[in-house]
């Protein structure tokens, strides 16, 4: 049927920039090519979990006038 969708094999790697994974993406896109099939390169990371939060300092003295005007 034409509406229906072909199956493609794939493969996953994971890539995180390190030797062995770079290794192992040459694999997947080797592999790929002998088995037509479809490589899907994927990374990951974490975000600190204060990410982009300012630092609490305590209010200079300059600051402490304003506030207290």
């Amino acid at each position: 049927m034409a509406d229906q969708q072909e199956k493609t094999d794939r493969i996953v790697v994971g890539v995180d920039g390190s030797e062995s994974s770079k290794l192992a993406l040459r694999w997947a896109a080797r592999q790929a090519e002998l088995t037509h099939a479809v490589v899907e390169a994927v990374a990951t990371w974490n975000i600190p979990h204060l990410y982009g939060a300012r630092p609490w300092l305590p209010p200079s003295s300059s600051e402490e006038s304003v506030l207290s005007s």
